[in-house]
């Protein structure tokens, strides 16, 4: 797939991740997208019944400022564990990096292991303890919501590592453009990717 048909895929499939979240009623907190670091978008294949996702794949968006993004990070993940959810393929996860762990990982080009490396928090558990949305949630780096078959899941992604996604992102920027040049801003935003910032500015801003 060229650069650019992958980016346009890239920010459709995001869109309508957030909409079908909203529609499972795991409508993301408005405050902390304000305030995060960054925003990972993920789609994970299972394998087996219980035994948790062969593999993933995804982007991350970096907050540069007030309403301004990166442009995408493309990574891949695997080896995720994902609980007893039997009868799901396909998982679809939005997650909110509320410190600087995860992209100082990707940015120095090593690959952070969730759960151990990057702490998890499932935002739907959160809210459900009726806790306050402030910075920082203890121990959390990020906070997830999934959704699967139009429903939300609770569904943890502990014992996967994420890692850019070379070739991916060499088809849209160009071979040697390194992960930080991508979350750090020096590559521009691509313009394929403004209807999703737009969203996320919105959806911030609620």
């Amino acid at each position: 797939m060229s650069g650019d048909k992958q980016l346009e895929q890239a920010n459709l499939d995001a869109v309508v991740l957030l909409k079908e979240l909203e529609d499972a009623a795991a409508k993301i907190n408005a405050a902390l997208l304000a305030r995060c670091d960054a925003v990972l978008f993920q789609w994970s294949i299972k394998a087996g019944l219980v035994l948790g996702f062969e593999k993933g794949s995804g982007f991350v968006l970096r907050r540069l400022g007030e309403g301004r993004w990166s442009a995408p990070l493309f990574v891949s993940a695997t080896a995720m564990r994902a609980g007893a959810i039997a009868g799901v393929e396909k998982v679809a996860t939005v997650a909110l990096s509320l410190t600087r762990d995860l992209t100082e990982h990707l940015q120095e080009g090593r690959s952070p292991q969730l759960g151990a490396d990057i702490s998890l928090r499932l935002g739907t558990a959160v809210e459900a303890d009726g806790e306050s949305f402030t910075l920082p949630i203890d121990d959390v780096d990020l906070l997830t919501y999934s959704v699967a078959v139009g429903s939300i899941v609770d569904v943890s992604l502990k014992g996967g590592a994420l890692s850019a996604d070379a070739a991916k992102n060499a088809a849209c920027y160009g071979e040697g453009v390194t992960s930080r040049a991508i979350l750090s801003g020096s590559v521009a935003p691509p313009p394929q990717l403004q209807p999703l910032y737009g969203r996320l500015s919105e959806l911030a801003s609620n």
